[in-house]
């Protein structure tokens, strides 16, 4: 229904776990940082950080993965799947430090706490990105807080 987290067989539709009572409103003009992990048999999808779903799939069809929104429109940025083999197996790549999965971490700016979070914002190919963490050691990158447009990049 509305206002819930479901994971649903993008092949065949079936519904294989859904929460049945969200972490928070999930309001339609709201922005959320949505991230679902796949772990052999094991499913968790995080909204802002908190564990809204995990559930044992015993199993699916076919091989695809897909995201969509009921009840509205909605706009997703940065969607990358990755197998966790690609995470941070280069021989150089800082492992204490804050590092993004894709694109370029140079000129990081405006360290800000707020709300028990840090927030980094770095410059990514001429974008403004942004990432976020509680005890400075693990970090969760969010969407580009300010993007390429019209006129080129964000400054």
């Amino acid at each position: 229904g509305r206002n819930a987290v479901v994971l649903l067989d993008r092949s065949s539709g079936t519904r294989l776990a859904s929460s049945s009572v969200p972490v928070r409103r999930i309001a339609s003009d709201g922005t959320y940082r949505v991230e679902a992990r796949a772990t052999s048999r094991t499913i968790e999808v995080y909204v802002d950080g908190v564990r809204a779903l995990k559930t044992r799939v015993s199993r699916t069809t076919g091989g695809t993965v897909g995201i969509a929104a009921a009840h509205g429109a909605s706009y997703f940025q940065n969607v990358e799947v990755h197998s966790t083999a690609d995470y941070f197996t280069e021989p150089y790549l800082p492992t204490y430090h804050y590092s993004q999965l894709t694109g370029s971490t140079s000129d990081p700016n405006g360290l800000v706490h707020y709300d028990g979070e840090h927030h980094l914002f770095h410059q990514d190919e001429g974008r403004w990105a942004h990432a976020v963490s509680t005890d400075l050691v693990h970090w969760q990158a969010l969407p580009i807080a300010l993007p390429w447009n019209e006129y080129g990049n964000c400054w």
